[in-house]
């Protein structure tokens, strides 16, 4: 199994629970679809988010992690190489492939990369980068439609913050570096949301939430997930959320407000509510 208990927060699950509710999303299907011009999302998005492929791992994607996703019924997985797509494919796994943010005036190299894997059977999206603030939509919708003049027939991917970043984060509404939850700071995540659909013009939405924490229950999970919902639903694009399945601040680093491992009832309920809302697809963080 993947999910292990290494010392870092990485849980191992009674009885594969991991495994059993990705698995069952997938035959859930959330949202009706309209049909798609361009890129098609295709079957519901089961994955995962800082285990092999990702940009910053060392892992990377091989027969032995491929075959460990694909029976636990993830269908998609991370690459950054054309030797993992092939491994991918042998599996019939989709695969999210990070490109890096380019230099305006160097976008032959990323066209020589993307001419590279645009045909593979494997390739599903393509990922940018991670929680951008308002101040970087403009480059990087700039930056989508060079990689989609190069590749139209698959999307690219940002990734959006949660309702309880910070004011420097979002880059709207206040110039605080204070994680909260009161109105202002809701009025300004609707106001990041909608510079991003409106700026970047996006082909999916995602974010990630991290609901449970060592005090307690955070306030905002299901506003959040309404928020993303409804702007992808006004947009008629499929959203997808991120979840967690594990911590990253243990002992020492660990404060009450950290996310913590959420048991096997709180993974169900953060998956079935995911499906409840028509998500498309989720993605857990390890």
């Amino acid at each position: 199994m993947f999910m292990r208990n290494d010392g870092t927060g990485r849980n191992a699950l009674e009885g594969n629970v991991l495994w059993a509710l990705t698995a069952a999303m997938v035959a859930m299907g959330g949202m009706t679809l309209p049909a798609a011009e361009i890129w098609d999302p295709g079957e519901p998005v089961v994955t995962y988010y800082g285990g092999p492929g990702c940009f910053w791992k060392k892992e990377r994607i091989n027969d032995f992690w491929a075959k460990q996703f694909k029976e636990g019924g993830f269908n998609t997985v991370w690459a950054k190489t054309h030797e993992e797509l092939d491994v991918a494919a042998k599996y019939g796994l989709r695969v999210i492939y990070k490109v890096d943010i380019s230099d305006p005036l160097r976008t032959a190299p990323l066209a020589e990369r993307i001419n590279r894997v645009k045909n593979h059977p494997a390739l599903y999206i393509y990922e940018l980068t991670d929680e951008p603030s308002v101040g970087k939509f403009v480059s990087l919708g700039r930056e989508k439609e060079f990689i989609r003049t190069v590749d139209p027939r698959h999307a690219v991917w940002v990734n959006l913050l949660p309702t309880y970043a910070n004011h420097n984060q979002l880059g709207v509404g206040g110039k605080d570096n204070v994680l909260g939850f009161g109105m202002e700071r809701i009025s300004a995540y609707w106001e990041h949301v909608r510079l991003f659909c409106e700026l970047f013009q996006p082909e999916l939405l995602t974010y990630d939430h991290y609901h449970f924490k060592n005090n307690g229950d955070g306030g905002h999970y299901f506003l959040n997930l309404g928020i993303i919902q409804q702007n992808a639903a006004a947009r008629r694009i499929p959203f997808w959320n991120g979840l967690q399945s594990c911590t990253w601040r243990v002992g020492e680093r660990a404060s009450p407000t950290s996310p913590r491992i959420p048991n096997a009832d709180e993974m169900r309920f953060l998956a079935h509510t995911t499906a409840a809302y028509g998500a498309h697809g989720l993605y857990w963080y390890v």
